[in-house]
């Protein structure tokens, strides 16, 4: 949703909290795999394990420190309150760089040693 700020958008502050969410259990689900890695995934290369564990921390990084200080609107339709996160056009594309990296990293994963987040 385009913020009424030009160069600015609006992201649901429940969409922003389940990514926070979403990232944080899925850190501590690969963290789990360098503590007590489960017996039917063979983790071959350890340097896939270790990009999907930095590109999901850098993620969560972004998002918990980095926007942190991010303005937050209320918008009332009809009747309904509904809070939201602005954001700069360069905050969303960095989100959107993080998570493609994400995607990138833990699909190598995935096809290396059959551990999928979806899972999770």
């Amino acid at each position: 949703m385009n913020g009424s700020r030009k160069g600015t958008y609006l992201m649901r502050l429940e969409s922003y909290n389940n990514g926070l969410d979403i990232a944080s259990d899925s850190l501590d689900y690969l963290c789990g795999f360098v503590d007590d890695p489960f017996e039917d995934f063979k983790v071959g290369d350890i340097g896939v394990l270790a990009a999907a564990i930095s590109a999901v921390n850098s993620q969560l990084q972004y998002m918990t420190e980095d926007l942190a200080g991010n303005e937050i609107v209320v918008n009332e339709e009809e009747g309904i309150e509904t809070e939201y996160v602005v954001l700069e056009a360069e905050q969303v594309t960095e989100m959107a760089k993080l998570a493609d990296l994400v995607d990138e990293t833990t699909e190598a994963l995935r096809d290396l040693c059959h551990i999928s987040l979806e899972v999770n």
